[in-house]
């Protein structure tokens, strides 16, 4: 990353306007994250419990809603590594952006979308569109040790901690040194004690310095830090000491997926996460010493991973190195203040007795911030796709964007040669019909047929089913069966039916003759009858009964 793509004017800000070009534009969320964790819980219980942290705070970009996230890292590479490691990574600005305007576009060009055969929307619940391929997004990490300058005349090497998140296999473990820090390190013979406490800057400030790195043996670091923390005395000897702190950080842009959702009126806040987390699970496991490294806690679980990861060289795939001139403008001066924004940040540190927890959370969080906001100014390029309907009006060509018939964007061949293309797939949920494909035709017929079977019979059990009109009320069916000899299968019912048998039995209405022998009348006989009697007492047509 070069100073040629920042604006000069980004090394001095003010505190109350955002210009939006500048790598440290939006550090006041950084701020504000610290001010979360210091307050998550009541500071008496802080000592037992520690800081827990939030996890995420909200950025913007100039349309679209993302967040930072901080992520302590539990992989260990060494026996006595830094266990305060952090990872910080935030969405790409310009990315982010261009997914709210092509979701937005969505959501008011959708009801204007023609069946085609692919449903018709009744009623919109949400929009879901994705950024799976293509998006690579910055994660960074730091580690931090604490260390003293004793005076201008301190000749001792000046070391910093060996790079965070990369496999031992990936460094020259024979150079490590365990006696210059708490934590393993790297000596380096460029830089010395004493020009490091020539460092510009007022004495009571949190200073900050950015120092370059040899690859050999910092291999996949990114850019070192050295911070003099504040002096009490205002006029300090020259000979009494500096505390430090000494950090390594290593950046880099790792493959991710970029979604958001839409509803009627507008976009929600961009989401992202590790592409294919399980995979990468398994190939950090690979990475796993049992014996010299028991690291990875089952390579930190895929729910963790997929936000948050950083082991080289399983993730990121492309390491980023950072010029001291870039990043000079993550620390500009806030000139209604009269501070850095390094310092602003330190003085929200959690805490007191230990600012290298403070600085290894802010120092990634201000790099990641700045790596997601290269480009910020771009924006989504080319002509909507128009078509013109029968009254000769120009509309968007949305049939052939939700079909799937083409792009939705008209670009210049030439002009788009140097762009970024990335493809946005976008879900409707909500409820909708659809009669496309083989399945739902079937099944169509299906019904059809059953639903002819099902009138056919109520029209025939409607018509035949209906013999007389002599029955029509209960009092009738009543009197009938008052008039009808006593049956030996209902004996032991007058007082109540206490067997369901009863309702089994099948019922007919036959003609019985007169004790008188002049005529017949009708009864209710219960149980199976014999053939003969059936076709002998059936009711005649057109017959009158007593």
């Amino acid at each position: 990353t070069h100073q040629i793509d920042v604006a000069p004017d980004c090394a001095v800000i003010n505190a109350s306007v955002n210009p939006w070009s500048c790598p440290s534009d939006e550090w006041q969320s950084i701020e504000n994250y610290l001010d979360l964790v210091k307050h998550a819980i009541p500071e008496q219980y802080a000592p037992v419990y520690g800081f827990p942290a939030p996890d995420q705070v909200e950025l913007t970009g100039k349309g679209s809603l993302r967040h930072l996230r901080p992520q302590h890292q539990l992989w260990k590479p060494f026996d006595n590594a830094d266990t305060q490691t952090t990872i910080a990574t935030s969405q790409q600005a310009a990315v982010a952006d261009a997914l709210v305007g092509t979701g937005t576009l969505w959501g008011f060009n959708i009801g204007s979308a023609s069946t085609g055969g692919h449903g018709v929307p009744l009623q919109q619940l949400d929009a879901i569109h994705h950024i799976k391929t293509g998006y690579y997004q910055p994660y960074t990490i730091a580690s931090c040790a604490n260390d003293t300058i004793e005076g201008s005349a301190d000749e001792r090497p000046l070391a910093f901690p060996v790079p965070p998140g990369v496999v031992p296999q990936m460094l020259p473990e024979h150079q490590i040194n365990n006696s210059l820090l708490s934590l393993p390190a790297f000596p380096i013979q460029n830089l010395s004690r004493a020009e490091i406490l020539k460092t510009p800057g007022l004495t009571w400030e949190n200073r900050l310095r950015w120092v370059e790195l040899p690859q050999d043996p910092f291999n996949a670091s990114a850019i070192g830090a050295v911070i003099l923390l504040p002096i009490i005395s205002p006029s300090p000897d020259e000979a009494s000491s500096q505390k430090i702190l000494v950090c390594t950080l290593g950046a880099g842009w790792g493959p991710s997926t970029l979604n958001t959702s839409t509803q009627l009126f507008g976009a929600r806040g961009v989401k992202s996460g590790i592409s294919d987390p399980e995979s990468l699970s398994q190939k950090a496991l690979s990475y796993k010493d049992m014996e010299q490294n028991p690291g990875l806690s089952e390579a930190e679980d895929v729910a963790v991973l997929s936000s948050g990861f950083f082991i080289v060289p399983a993730y990121p795939e492309r390491l980023i190195n950072v010029s001291i001139s870039w990043a000079r403008y993550l620390n500009p001066l806030i000139v209604d203040e009269g501070v850095t924004v390094f310092h602003r940040l330190m003085q929200a540190n959690i805490s007191d007795r230990n600012l290298r927890v403070s600085a290894a959370i802010i120092l990634p969080c201000l790099l990641a911030n700045g790596l997601a906001r290269i480009g910020i100014e771009s924006s989504l390029q080319g002509d909507l796709r128009m078509t013109t309907n029968a009254q000769g009006e120009s509309n968007a060509d949305i049939d052939s964007w939700f079909r799937g018939k083409g792009d939705a964007f008209i670009v210049d061949p030439e002009q788009s040669k140097e762009w970024v293309k990335l493809e946005v797939l976008s879900t409707l949920e909500g409820y909708a019909y659809n009669t496309s494909g083989a399945g739902p035709k079937v099944a169509i017929i299906f019904l059809l047929t059953y639903c002819t079977f099902a009138i056919a019979h109520t029209c025939y059990a409607g018509i035949s089913g209906i013999s007389s009109s002599c029955w029509d009320s209960i009092g009738e069916v009543t009197a009938l069966a008052m008039n009808s000899t006593p049956n030996l299968l209902l004996r032991n019912t007058s007082s109540g039916i206490a067997d369901a048998k009863i309702f089994k039995l099948p019922a007919r209405i036959f003609a019985v003759p007169d004790q008188a022998g002049e005529g017949e009348h009708l009864e209710l006989v219960l149980g199976d009858q014999e053939k003969t009697v059936i076709e002998k007492r059936t009711l005649k047509v057109n017959r009158v009964y007593g």
